[in-house]
């Protein structure tokens, strides 16, 4: 017998022996403290009972019988899966509760839609797919990945406060934090690095931008910092450099400059920051580690950037720029589609 099917004959019981339903739910739920019965569903029974209906079975429910077929509601779903249950409902004819358990039946769950960086064209993903390919053959007949520099750059708030979960007691209030400002004081961080760690970093000085002019600037300060720590690469080998498509990165001042150094650029499709190892890699960690710190000038900010970047191991370094082949792999497998 059902827990449920026992309960209503314990009710019968309690209501024969001239108890109250609040008493009756306080000494079964006493001995089934696991049974889901509360005090309004008891008093119906025991009106019932009051009345000479002795029956315990449920009364015949009207209303239209479940008639969902599944394959139906799954092609129904497959063409547009961000329809609710109401909307399933009305076009099969059946309530949404009934729509609702055959979901659940069948292993459906909701879940929010995922921020991607761009709404890709059939054009965009061809070209993200065709150059991933072509790195992926290139680094297989020669792993380059010891040659490889990256760059790009990286906004630092100053406050970087977060809103946080809190237990509290029910009545309690929650803690105040104060709003985002919506034009917060940051500087600009532009970051070089390898395989073997950071090759050079500067954080722009409060209104400065990233120049063509700049970018040079920034060029020969690695290409200087390579002779110092890896001579070799430099003089022997070919840099290979990937960065992203920002206009001081493709002015012409800047093709000049990186033919004078005869360092080779990668290519790099539009709107990808799934493959660009700063992003996916780099700045998610300086991220968290920031996260819920406020700094009071910038030069605090300066030394938290100093702060992350020498404590970085060389293990870390060599991860975010290895984990490149496999992920070119995900973009050739997903069509050139952003992956999960």
């Amino acid at each position: 017998m059902k827990l449920d099917d026992h309960i209503r004959h314990c009710l019968l019981y309690q209501f024969d022996k001239g108890r109250n339903a609040s008493e009756a739910v306080r000494r079964i739920k006493k001995v089934y403290p696991e049974a889901s019965l509360s005090t309004s569903t008891a008093y119906e029974w025991f009106s019932k009972f009051a009345a000479g209906d002795r029956n315990l079975q449920d009364e015949p429910r009207s209303g239209r019988p479940s008639c969902i077929d599944d394959s139906t509601l799954k092609a129904i779903l497959k063409a547009d899966p961000h329809q609710t249950t109401t909307d399933l409902a009305r076009k099969l004819g059946c309530h949404r509760t009934t729509v609702a358990n055959h979901l659940h039946a069948m292993g459906m769950v909701r879940k929010l839609d995922r921020w991607v960086p761009h709404q890709l064209s059939e054009r965009n993903k061809i070209q993200r797919a065709t150059i991933c390919a072509s790195l992926l053959s290139r680094f297989n007949e020669d792993p380059f990945f010891g040659r490889l520099v990256t760059s790009d750059e990286k906004w630092i708030l100053w406050d970087n406060q977060r809103r946080a979960y809190a237990w509290l007691e029910p009545n309690e209030p929650p803690c105040k934090v104060p709003k985002t400002d919506l034009h917060p004081r940051k500087l600009l961080l532009c970051i070089w690095w390898a395989r073997f760690g950071a090759l050079h970093y500067e954080v722009m000085k409060t209104g400065e931008t990233v120049t063509a002019e700049v970018y040079c600037s920034q060029l020969q300060c690695v290409h200087e910092s390579l002779l110092k720590s890896r001579p070799a690469l430099p003089n022997r080998w070919k840099v290979l450099l990937l960065h992203d498509n920002a206009r001081p990165h493709v002015a012409k001042k800047t093709q000049m400059k990186l033919m004078e150094l005869d360092w080779e650029v990668l290519p790099h499709p539009p709107y990808s920051p799934d493959i660009a190892p700063s992003d996916y890699h780099l700045f998610r960690a300086m991220d968290n580690f920031v996260q819920n710190k406020e700094f009071h000038n910038d030069d605090e900010l300066k030394q938290e950037v100093d702060k992350f970047l020498t404590s970085r191991t060389r293990q870390f370094w060599e991860a975010g720029i290895d984990s490149l082949r496999d992920r070119w792999q995900k973009v050739i497998d997903c069509d050139g589609d952003y992956f999960h």
